[in-house]
């Protein structure tokens, strides 16, 4: 293929500066979607198998299922008993066990926190050593461990004429945690599927004030927590991952809450923290129904405090629901008594958990990439009615929510995601709005195209400014160094189409002469900011220099919005290339008759300054949700590499990550051969919005610009330009093309 048959972004030059392009070397890793993106860890209650000393209590073989099977309505619409669809199984049987795993493993969930008992010795166990050890599938799944140590009371069941009697004591003694330091390094953290971050395994403690008393304060906690670090380095680990559960509400008997917290532990020197369920921190006060959807929004609002309240990583908790009923005297009243006796969370089904799963999906997206975990409650506390496990009514449906948001990566209105990666490295931010001739960029710099002519690199981007959004230019040596010019392009008149905006100019030289495809509306919202609303039309401008000056060719009209097509309100500028003897336009298309839908289509002419036919079909479904185009031709393995943009949902609609698509035919593309190449999990600065991309060959890397804003905004206003690098060449994910359907 010779040069006239590509665009003049697609050029191989390789002048740029080695500075420059230091740290981005490497391949560019390709990897499901659901790889790394985020860690779910189910907490793991063992009460489901005998053990010796709650038989000698209650009889040989009982369990807490004995509960769970006595469990019966208390009041009108009292969602029980809840039965388990697998019937009343002993989880420390292997094979049971291996069930469970397979399950986890196939809907999302990477760990199980086991709750872990230690009074006087080992208490419930079997569960963890008896059947997720013995599992001959434990490989699927990791395991933690939470010490939960908090004092043991009889409430198997809990009646109303007695307090509850203390069983256990939680607390221990420095004697006593160094046996039992001893024997979590030693049986646990050497298995090959226990849970570490970064190498460490992960320990996890329950009640902070319950340790502080056996160890008798600060001092003596510090010097046992720091105890426990050095016998794990000393065991051929990093170092330790100590995690703290806190909470500022109490729910069993005898739970105590620590007096600042914050303080507290950080001089005990742990690692994060995390939460065990969500009414640690939010009173249940409707008796005896609380809604679900009133309980997440208050634990939301902890959830953003604790972020910047610890000073340390916060793991986010979904809880599944609420209902610890079972752990009553069924025969006696139900009344507002003190834990088991609580209100129970009402509207807990498994689309209300879904809908949570996607607000805390979206938390940890505003979070480091190392730090993207979520831990639930739980998989199966039965008797507290908060588990993932199939029950006869729900069946998998809790599971498969946790598969849909954290496995497939699903959107809540369902639209199509990528199931590949394509991992940019991004190098940041090369030009910032605000300082262009004459104010032309003050409220943000966005929509950029990129090319390059005779050694110098154009850069044309929308700047908004005082009048409205301009198409304007800057030039540079280096890719990263840029000189603004300002504005390239001027409004039209009132009565003209490009009357409240002339933005977003896509080049393509063809001998000694510049077109310039441009965006032109006649409507905007309100000043300052004077988005461009719809329509958004292409129009035409031309030049016999990429520096300008562009003049409009308002007699061209290359083709605008038509009703009843998949272009009803979108019809702007895209990528150009010639093949043979006419050229296609990779322009964008919307309608907005069943809510707003974007994508590609191909526009064609035989005459860059006459009409272009559209084919009658975009390149991919309306569902895609993408928009703006940038092509790049690979030519070992002969394919097209259409870089776009994917429009996400928040508060509103926004381009929230740039996708790549590839075909070996310019014509046919197959929506399922996609791949993320660039968003929050990877973007380096800004991790709401990620719009426009345009791509130039620069020796052996394809630079992708785009733009972008500070922090987890997902404004249209105050955007930056971005550069990020992938490694050439590219290889298409998966090791083949799917053809398409």
């Amino acid at each position: 293929m010779n040069r006239t048959l590509l665009v003049v972004l697609i050029l191989f030059i390789g002048f740029v500066p080695r500075s420059y392009l230091d740290g981005v070397a490497g391949e560019n890793p390709i990897t499901p979607n659901d790889e790394s993106r985020y860690t779910v860890a189910a907490y793991y209650f063992p009460s489901y198998h005998p053990d010796p000393r709650r038989e000698a209590m209650y009889g040989e073989g009982w369990t807490e299922w004995e509960l769970v099977k006595k469990a019966r309505p208390r009041f009108e619409n009292h969602d029980q008993p809840r039965i388990p669809e697998r019937g009343y199984e002993d989880e420390s049987d292997p094979k049971v066990m291996a069930w469970k795993i397979d399950a986890a493993a196939d809907h999302g969930i990477d760990a199980f926190i086991f709750d872990w008992y230690w009074y006087n010795g080992p208490f419930l166990q079997g569960g963890l050593e008896k059947g997720f050890l013995e599992a001959k599938n434990n490989d699927r799944v990791k395991f933690a461990l939470m010490w939960a140590n908090h004092d043991w009371m009889e409430i198997f069941p809990r009646t109303l004429d007695h307090d509850p009697e203390l069983l256990y004591p939680g607390s221990v003694t420095s004697s006593t945690f160094e046996v039992v330091t001893d024997t979590i390094i030693d049986k646990y953290f050497s298995h090959p599927s226990y849970w570490k971050i970064e190498g460490r395994p992960y320990f996890s403690i329950y009640d902070l004030s319950a340790f502080l008393d056996g160890l008798g304060g600060i001092e003596g906690a510090r010097q046992a927590l720091d105890r426990f670090r050095e016998k794990t380095k000393s065991a051929g680990f990093p170092d330790l991952h100590l995690n703290i559960v806190m909470w500022g509400r109490t729910i069993l008997p005898n739970e105590k809450v620590v007096e600042d917290p914050a303080a507290l532990i950080h001089e005990l020197g742990f690692d994060s923290v995390t939460s065990y369920v969500w009414v640690h921190h939010v009173p249940l006060n409707e008796f005896p129904l609380t809604p679900y959807r009133t309980v997440f929004e208050k634990y939301m609002d902890y959830c953003h405090r604790a972020g910047t309240k610890y000073d340390l990583p916060y793991y986010p908790n979904a809880t599944v629901g609420w209902d610890s009923s079972p752990r009553t005297d069924q025969e006696g009243q139900f009344i507002n008594a003190g834990y088991p006796y609580t209100p129970i969370m009402s509207g807990s089904t498994p689309e209300a958990f879904e809908e949570r799963l996607f607000a805390l999906r979206d938390y940890l997206e505003t979070q480091p990439r190392d730090q993207r975990i979520l831990t639930v409650n739980s998989w199966n506390e039965w008797t507290e009615g908060s588990y993932l496990e199939p029950d006869t009514r729900h069946g998998m449906k809790y599971l498969e929510a946790i598969r849909t948001v954290f496995k497939d990566l699903a959107y809540r209105d369902g639209r199509p995601t990528a199931k590949w990666r394509m991992e940019a490295k991004d190098q940041g931010v090369v030009l910032r709005h605000g300082d262009g001739p004459n104010q032309c960029d003050i409220y943000g710099a966005r929509d950029v195209w990129v090319f390059e002519s005779d050694g110098k690199y154009y850069l044309h981007y929308d700047a908004a400014g005082p009048t409205g959004w301009l198409s304007s230019l800057a030039i540079s040596d280096d890719l990263v160094q840029w000189e603004k010019k300002g504005p390239i392009l001027a409004l039209g008149a009132p009565d003209e189409e490009d009357s409240k905006s002339a933005s977003y100019g896509v080049t393509f030289q063809e001998n000694e002469d510049w077109h310039l495809f441009y965006l032109g509306t006649p409507n905007t919202s309100p000043a300052p900011d004077r988005i461009p609303a719809f329509p958004y039309l292409t129009m035409k401008a031309k030049s016999d220099s990429p520096s300008g000056p562009w003049i409009k060719q308002k007699e061209v009209i290359p083709f605008r919005t038509q009703p009843d097509t998949y272009y009803t309100v979108t019809a702007s500028p895209g990528f150009i290339v010639k093949k043979d003897n006419e050229y296609l336009q990779f322009f964008s298309a919307a309608t907005n008759s069943d809510g707003t839908k974007r994508t590609l289509g191909i526009a064609r002419t035989k005459d860059l300054n006459g009409p272009w036919a559209i084919d009658p079909e975009p390149i991919v479904p309306l569902e895609e949700q993408i928009e703006n185009s940038s092509l790049y031709f690979e030519e070992t393995n002969q394919t097209w590499f259409l870089f776009t943009n994917h429009v996400g949902i928040g508060a509103g609609e926004y381009t929230d990550a740039i996708w790549v698509y590839w075909s070996q035919d310019l014509n046919k593309w197959n929506p399922e051969n996609k791949a993320i190449v660039l968003d929050s999990s990877n973007c380096t600065w800004s991790k709401g919005a990620i719009g426009l991309p345009s791509v130039l060959k620069v020796g052996d890397r394809l630079a992708i610009f785009y733009d972008g804003i500070d922090g987890n905004s997902t404004s249209h206003m105050n955007r930056d330009i971005g550069l990020a690098w992938l490694e050439l060449p590219l290889v298409v994910p998966g090791g083949g093309i799917e053809p398409s359907p």
